[in-house]
């Protein structure tokens, strides 16, 4: 089960939070543009040994994030995008950047990242080839 906190913190609050919880958590920046959110990931990624890969909400298709099915043992399974697989087991800070912004669709994809969390789970062995 999923449990959601909302709680209001600066920039640099937010930083620390990201870089302490970021391997066990999903956590949701909101504010106004322009205020540095993307700065403040990839400096606590950075703190963090972590490579920052980004997707773009409002530049990307929904199966850019959700992937193509793939059939195993007559059931589909979605195969995720290379983008969100490290061409090793490295671990990594994947921002998902413009979320308000993108369609209702890759929103629907983002949120099953942040709330399901299925990379942290299938690892970086799936989805090669």
């Amino acid at each position: 089960m999923t449990k959601s906190m909302t709680h209001a913190v600066t920039l640099s609050e937010a930083k620390e939070l990201i870089r302490c919880l970021a391997d066990a958590e999903s956590v949701l920046l909101l504010s106004p543009p322009g205020v540095g959110k993307s700065e403040i990931v990839r400096q606590a990624a950075t703190a963090a040994g972590l490579e920052v890969r980004s997707l773009l909400g409002t530049q990307i298709a929904p199966e850019d994030v959700s992937g193509v099915p793939k059939i195993i043992r007559e059931r589909a399974v979605f195969c995720p995008p290379r983008i969100l697989l490290p061409p090793d087991e490295t671990p990594f800070c994947l921002f998902l950047d413009e979320l308000p912004a993108a369609p209702p669709d890759v929103q629907k994809a983002f949120y099953s990242l942040l709330l399901e969390r299925p990379l942290a789970r299938i690892g970086c062995r799936a989805g090669r080839g």
